[in-house]
């Protein structure tokens, strides 16, 4: 901190031993303020270099960088005198205004007053500029240990405890598996995609059709040619060439290289062992990723899935050589072949091109080349040379489709003899070898036990630390409340006559005080929910029944991360139970601002791309809760009907379970909650009779695969957050109005229209839960626009929180009058939206192509990845197409983070609270009050 340099004034400043000790602990002089004594002394001398020395004119003079500051002390007289402060400070002040030496010296460099505040303001500054860093220094040691303390293998002792860690480990593990097989594993690291399963097989399958292509004989070439002719000959002996020669020789060619010679059981064994080998590899990762805290448990589980997988591999390997012994010709035996065969003669007799016949029944996998055909047509005349021709050409079209039915078979054996149910079987054969030994897999480690100790009480140390900050930080902030600067001794309260008046006035005309911001956080209201979000009562069949709510307040404490997720325009689309989660493909010609190449491996993996790092992030630095900003299901929201009541028909979990609950699941994101609202896609699209409500009964849904973390209890609604020492109030805001157009017109920006005449029926109506008719659909958006309106005018004019933030589906480019006017008016802090299908921050005062500047901070996030991104994503995640926002909250700034779709860290933004113009305009005059009083105490 500050280093007090105090020398007598007639001293040699140069030569002083405070001075060389000074230097020795701030050697650049940066903390170091002189505090030159006994001035009066000074004053009194025959000859005297104060002046100079206390300036610092001369190049010989001690330099410090806040410089020295002139004082007069009490002597021992004064002080036996019982001479007072006040006395000193007139006495002093007569000392340097009478004194022609001292006169030199400027007013804001002498008095002990003034020396007070200036001590007060460096310590300040100084603080201001190291706090963030012993913050920054302790949150980074924390998490480091905590990370160490999570690393160490558990030590559970019970048998109760050793059965929950033991289940627990099993069920990750499980689920792990699970989302590999099923493709949703996705990472930009090599390494990590070598340990997927699902692509990594489809790969392996493919490279097997290629090496069977490969090996499979050049029949259209000479020595192929030359070898069926010498066996035509054979056959030809005592029959004729039309009624068993080609037949026989065909068959006979089928048998001989791709089932005597093994060539289709061999490289499908080849497919079967590469198969369990990747299998192995992943089975044991995915074990020591989950199992790693204990030796004995890791190995019993892999000794137990070497043996399953050994055994999977070996029923597969006798299936496919089944079905690699059982590829006989068979249309030869029907007469299929033969009346192929002669379709073909005629091609060529009629002088015909035989391509179009090839093309019309083999497609691509037909082709022949000209050379071949131009012998065919020279052999008309030669019989047996016509039917070696023909064979050849027979063989060539049917051995590569064979080898497109043998591979696609084999992979299907594979896949169900391999694949399919690995992970659930391999849970089963876990739990009924492993139940029965649960200490030998659990052993204590002494050294492991004292090494978590350890951790923990430094953790524990840290955590002391920053209540003791917080709490000095209330002290601090109550004090500044008072006088807006540091209080030094009773000399502010008597500059401040009137302050009571002032600060009453300040209560009245702001919509917030730090007195009661603080109030609010050391005295916790009797309704306020701890670290959960309570839902209204839950309604019987109106979706709108809770428009406009608060919520009851929720209050996080120490333990609270102070940090939020905001995703948006995220779920993807499941055509059936066994395809994969999609993006929505927004790049089609069907819209055609939005066409672009496919990126293969981003644009079919978004979602599952970007749920894999909001995991990630989650395991080091769990969030508090996730911002939700709508356009939840594509394409056309929940897959039910507007008039559906989801209580007494059920929720559609077929959506639910995979696209949300599954997805966005382990690690710190469980049973964080999800705060949202609804998008345009969430109402349709581009109709209005989607099961939009069902996105609002969610948050009511119990059973089945629920984990209660949705909470979108209405169209519009607010909740008020209280941390230890600030408060944020959210505002939930429905603008899909901004889609909802009159018939047969569109948003001129994106092509949309949820009231559109093309997509809604004539007899469309949500008589239950929304508009009665495609005609009354535009006016029903519009009317509960401006309910909304009104009602966040009201709001926001009570709100005494420390942060206003609005979360809209649309950015305030649309509407942006009123958007302008609120945060002029009110002091909106963030905007936080979607609807653009990428990641951006808008600072204050930064316009774009399509939005003005505004008084606020935006948020767009809506590259959560369930429709393709509006701009082109790079395989390794740089770029601003997919990803999600990260809220870093505090009372003085908020920290936004944007994470790409492999976690890169795109951009950084810190901001600060906005003063709405009522606090401005009182600040300014409480500055101008401030000085005023100063000039008259301390002329």
């Amino acid at each position: 901190m500050v280093i007090l340099c105090v020398i007598p004034a007639t001293s040699d400043f140069g030569n002083a031993e405070v001075v060389k000790l000074a230097r020795k602990y701030d050697p650049d002089g940066i903390r170091t303020l002189g505090v030159v004594t006994k001035c009066d002394d000074a004053a009194n001398a025959e000859a005297s270099d104060i002046v100079e020395k206390v300036l610092m004119e001369r190049n010989s003079d001690v330099r410090l960088q806040l410089g020295f500051h002139c004082v007069v002390n009490r002597s021992q007289k004064n002080i036996e005198a019982g001479m007072s402060r006040e006395d000193l400070w007139d006495k002093e002040k007569k000392v340097f205004t009478t004194s022609d030496l001292l006169k030199r010296i400027p007013k804001h460099l002498w008095g002990t007053p003034r020396l007070m505040e200036k001590i007060a303001k460096v310590q300040e500054s100084r603080v201001d500029e190291c706090l963030p860093k012993i913050k920054s220094e302790v949150r980074h040691t924390l998490l480091e240990l905590e990370q160490k303390l999570r690393e160490l293998p558990i030590q559970p002792e019970s048998e109760v405890e050793q059965f929950r860690l033991f289940n627990d480990t099993i069920s990750k593990i499980r689920e792990d598996l699970s989302r590999r097989i099923r493709g949703e594993f996705m990472s930009a690291e090599s390494a990590d995609r070598n340990l997927t399963i699902a692509p990594k097989v489809a790969s392996m399958v493919q490279e097997f059709r290629q090496d069977l292509l490969s090996k499979n004989p050049e029949w259209l070439g000479e020595d192929m040619i030359d070898e069926v002719d010498d066996t035509v000959k054979t056959f030809v002996t005592g029959h004729t060439v039309d009624n068993l020669t080609g037949p026989q020789v065909f068959i006979n060619f089928i048998k001989q290289v791709f089932i005597k010679e093994g060539l289709l059981e061999k490289s499908v064994n080849g497919l079967v062992a590469d198969v369990g080998e990747h299998l192995r590899m992943v089975v044991q990762h995915v074990i020591q990723e989950h199992a790693n805290m204990s030796g004995a448990l890791c190995n019993r589980l892999e000794a137990k899935a070497e043996d399953h997988i050994d055994q999977l591999t070996a029923k597969a390997r006798y299936f496919c050589k089944a079905i690699s012994e059982c590829q006989e010709v068979t249309f030869t035996t029907d007469g299929e072949y033969t009346e192929n065969l002669n379709e073909f003669r005629k091609s060529i007799w009629l002088n015909n091109d035989p391509k179009k016949y090839l093309a019309a029944n083999f497609g691509a996998e037909g082709q022949l080349p000209s050379e071949f055909l131009e012998l065919l047509k020279q052999a008309k005349e030669e019989p047996r040379k016509l039917a070696t021709l023909e064979i050849c050409a027979s063989l060539h079209v049917y051995t590569k489709q064979m080898i497109k039915n043998f591979v696609e078979t084999s992979a299907k054996l594979v896949k169900f003899n391999m694949l399919d149910k690995l992970a659930k079987k391999l849970e089963e054969s876990w739990r009924e070898d492993q139940m029965s030994s649960l200490r030998e897999l659990f052993p204590k480690d002494d050294a492991i036990l004292k090494r978590q100790q350890d951790l923990k009480e430094k953790i524990e140390t840290l955590y002391e630390f920053k209540r003791e900050r917080l709490l000095g930080e209330r002290d601090l902030e109550k004090s500044e409340f008072i006088s807006d600067r540091p209080m030094w001794e009773s000399r502010i309260e008597e500059s401040l006559d009137g302050v009571e008046e002032m600060v009453e006035t300040f209560h009245s005309q702001t919509s917030g005080s730090v007195r009661e911001a603080m109030e609010d956080s050391e005295h916790r209201r009797s309704d306020c929910a701890q670290h959960v979000f309570e839902a209204p009562p839950k309604p019987s069949k109106d979706p709108m029944q809770h428009n406009g709510q608060a919520l009851r307040d929720t209050c996080f404490g120490q333990s609270a991360s102070q940090h939020v997720m905001v995703i948006g325009d995220w779920g993807g689309v499941q055509y059936t139970e066994e395809m994969p989660i999609l993006p929505a493909d927004h790049r089609s010609h069907l819209f055609p601002k939005r066409v672009r190449s496919f990126v293969s491996g981003v644009d079919d993996y978004a979602q599952h791309r970007v749920a894999a790092q909001m995991l990630n992030l989650s395991f080091y630095d769990a969030p508090d809760y996730v911002i939700n900003v709508g356009d939840n299901f594509y394409w056309g929201g929940v897959n039910s009907s507007c008039n559906n009541n989801s209580f007494e028909e059920g929720f559609r979990w077929n959506q639910w379970g995979p696209i949300f609950e599954r997805m966005y699941e382990g690690g710190g994101l469980d049973g964080k909650q999800w705060l949202g609202i609804l998008g345009n896609h969430d109402y349709g699209g581009f109709k209005f009779t989607s099961g939009w409500h069902e996105s609002i009964f969610y948050t009511w849904a119990v059973g089945h695969e629920s984990t209660g973390r949705w909470m979108t209890p209405a169209q519009y609604w607010q909740v008020k957050v209280h941390y230890v020492n600030f408060s944020i109030d959210y505002y939930f805001v429905d603008t899909n109005v901004n889609n909802a157009w009159k018939l047969n017109a569109s948003d001129p920006k994106d092509g949309h229209n949820i009231c559109s005449e093309k997509h809604n029926e004539k007899t469309a109506e949500c008589s239950v839960t929304g508009p009665v008719s495609r005609e009354a659909c535009h006016s029903w958006f519009e009317s509960l626009w401006e309910v909304q309106k009104r009602w966040l005018d009201q709001r926001l004019s009570l709100s005494k929180a420390d942060w206003q933030i609005v979360v809209s589906h649309f950015p305030p480019e649309y509407n942006a009058d009123f958007w302008t006017e609120m945060g002029h008016r009110y002091g909106i802090d963030l905007i936080i939206s979607g609807h653009r299908h990428y990641q951006e921050v808008i600072e204050v005062g930064k316009s774009t192509k399509t939005a003005p500047p505004f008084s606020f901070t935006t948020i767009i996030s809506g590259g959560g990845g369930g429709i393709t991104a509006d701009r082109v994503p790079q395989l390794a995640g740089d770029d601003d197409a997919y990803g999600f926002m990260d809220l870093f909250l505090n009372k003085s700034k908020i920290h936004i983070r944007a994470f790409s779709h492999t976690g890169r860290l795109r951009r950084s933004v810190a901001i600060t609270p906005v003063a709405p113009q009522a606090t401005k305009e009182f600040l300014s005059m409480y500055a101008r009050r401030w000085d005023q009083e100063s000039a008259k105490k301390h002329p």
